[in-house]
């Protein structure tokens, strides 16, 4: 059963660059437009995008008003990242379309000025802590 999955998986991805094409596309546009509108992510290509707010308090109290701006994000804190780097994580998909992307990235515009925080809770970090992997 699992080999046969595994063939039918590979045989889809020969047939067609579809799929990867539309989830680097969403990726790449993601993280421009959060990069644009002032956050700070980690660097990459790959598509967990994490936001850093450094405060946990921050984390759950953004990822909790984000639901009700009707998006599903997940606040990290210690102990899933080290003390002081609490993040927001993000997974682009392919089904995402380019509207609900922008609709998120109005929706972290909101609550940054709904719970007024900007760059007094950007933090330094080490990116090898929060390397997901990239396209390649």
């Amino acid at each position: 059963m699992i080999a046969g999955a595994s063939l039918k998986a590979l045989q889809i991805l020969d047939e067609s660059t579809f799929l990867r094409d539309t989830l680097i596309k969403n990726t790449h546009f993601f993280r421009g437009a959060m990069t644009d509108a002032g956050f700070h992510i980690v660097p990459g290509t790959h598509p967990i995008v994490s936001v850093m707010l450094g405060d946990a308090t921050l984390s759950t109290k953004v990822a909790d008003e984000m639901l009700k701006q009707g998006v599903y994000v997940v606040g990290f804190s210690y102990p899933v990242v080290p003390i002081g780097q609490a993040i927001i994580q993000t997974q682009i998909s392919t089904v995402h379309s380019l509207e609900e992307l922008e609709r998120a990235v109005r929706a972290f515009i909101i609550v940054r000025n709904k719970l007024n925080f900007n760059d007094e809770y950007s933090i330094c970090y080490d990116s090898t802590a929060y390397d997901h992997g990239s396209f390649g």
